[in-house]
Formats: C-alpha cells, structure tokens, sequence
C-alpha cells in the first residue's frame, strides 16, 4: 500500500503545484506532481499519495514565499514541474542549492520559451568560458536544455546551456547570476586584451586557453576574498619579464575599474610568469 502524506492544504495554485502544511512535522512544503493539486480547496484536511509526490521542498522566508508563488500564480503548470525535475537532479549532483533556483530557473525558462516563440533569440557569448569554469554545472545544464526540449516540446538553442550553467552557479555558490555574467564576460574580455597585446590567437579548445582562463578566474576569486599570496621573486619577474609584466598592469587596471579590485604586486608577478609562458610557446 502505497505511503499517504496526511496535510492541510494552505494553497493549491495549479493542478500541478500545491503548498501544504505537513501534520508530521507541522512545516509548509511545497509539492509538486502531475495533477496533485487537482480539485484540491484551501484549509481542506487531505491524504496525499506520498509516490505522486514528484518534488517538494520547505519554503523559508516570507520574502521567498512571495515571490514564489506570485511566481507559479501565472505560470505554465509543466514548466514548474520541469523545472523542480532539472532542480532535483542538479542538487543530486551539485548538492544543496540557494532556494533562490526555484524562483529564478523557472522565471527564467518562462521566458526563454516566450522568446523563442516570438522569434527573439539572445545568444550567449561566453560559452566556451564558461564551459572551462564551471564544468559540473555545465555538464547538468547540458542535461537540463535536453530535458526542457523533449518535455515542452521546444527547441531552445544551445545558448541556453550557458545561461542554466549560470543559474546554478549562482545558486551554489549564493552569489547573483548578474555578478556570474559580469565576471564572465570580464575574463573575457582579459583574454581579448593579453591576444591583442602579445600578438597571439588562442583556440578555446586548446589546454593553453583553458589554463589561462582558469588562471585568471582563480586570481580575481582570490583578490575578491582577500587571500594574499607572496611572491619574493617580483622584481626579478618585473625586469626579466618586461612585456609580460606590462600586459599584467593592464590587466589588472581592467579588473580594477570594472570590479573596484586591487591587484597586488605578488598577484601581478604570476599572472607575468603565465602570460610569459603563454609568450613562449606562441614564439615556437
């Protein structure tokens, strides 16, 4: 016999989403399944076919619970339980997300379904960079847009991928996927400035990019949470490494004006250490 979850309904807001309070615990959840909410009337004492139960989560804060549900009021029933479907198997593989993901991925894929039926598609420009730096969300987003297409029956382009990786990032991390895509693209554009200033080409595909890019993520993650590195050798760096260092104090003026960020001396030393031996091999 199948297990029955015994609850008061707070608020059904589709056939597919219903928030209850629990008589196990005496917490609100949110529950999700197909047609699980279906006839269900507010203050009602029901019994609940616990294997029905397609996702739930406790709702914390009434900031979030707000949001939320002004949210899931006005949204398409599938694409909310589509969306705690890739939710769930992100935090399988990527643990506890910031509860944030539930308003934001699926207020997100809302509207990337809008605009592909109108036509209007965003691209986005960082894919490659974000495919080095943020691999395991990467690997699941890839997932998440297959999942998407087949069960909305959509197809939303491979752009989507980028901007899902960011979700969950952002979400892991508890940061905004605004300051995500800042950072993003500013590595990006420090790519752009060391090929335009050392007169080199880098293949994306190539391991020299990838060390490169991951070399200045880790530098700017550094400075931004005030760990100190010590490089005793700077001056020595500084004279034999002239170019290099050069293209570093550019960089690091960049990073300055756009995140406020002050590169240290010693940090400025092993980004020209790297930029060197970039030099090196693109001299071969």
């Amino acid at each position: 016999m199948a297990k029955k979850i015994k609850c008061t309904v707070v608020k059904a807001f589709n056939n597919n989403v219903i928030l209850v309070k629990r008589k196990d615990n005496n917490k609100e959840e949110v529950l999700v399944g197909k047609g699980i909410a279906f006839g269900k009337k507010e203050g009602a004492e029901i019994k609940i076919d616990a294997e029905k139960i397609e996702k739930s989560f406790v709702t914390y804060g009434e900031k979030f619970k707000k949001e939320y549900f002004s949210l899931i009021d006005e949204m398409d029933g599938e694409i909310i339980r589509v969306c705690e479907e890739i939710i769930s198997i992100a935090e399988e593989n990527l643990g506890q997300l910031n509860q944030h993901i539930h308003i934001a991925l699926t207020d997100h894929v809302s509207f990337a379904r809008e605009r592909m039926e109108s036509d209007m598609i965003i691209e986005f420009p960082f894919l490659e960079e974000i495919k080095i730096l943020y691999k395991d969300e990467y690997k699941i987003a890839v997932k998440a847009l297959e999942i998407l297409n087949n069960r909305l029956d959509t197809k939303l382009p491979e752009d989507e991928i980028g901007f899902i990786t960011m979700h969950f990032y952002a979400a892991r991390e508890n940061t905004n996927v605004r300051n995500t895509y800042r950072n993003v693209s500013l590595i990006n554009e420090l790519v752009d400035i060391i090929q335009t200033e050392l007169g080199v080409r880098l293949d994306p595909g190539d391991s020299n990019y990838i060390r490169l890019v991951n070399h200045l993520h880790f530098s700017i993650e550094r400075v931004n949470n005030n760990i100190n590195v010590q490089n005793p050798l700077i001056e020595s760096i500084k004279s034999e490494f002239n170019e290099a260092y050069s293209v570093s104090d550019k960089l690091s003026k960049k990073i300055k004006s756009e995140l406020n960020l002050e590169i240290s001396e010693a940090e400025k030393g092993y980004m020209t250490i790297h930029l060197q031996r970039l030099n090196d091999v693109n001299s071969l």
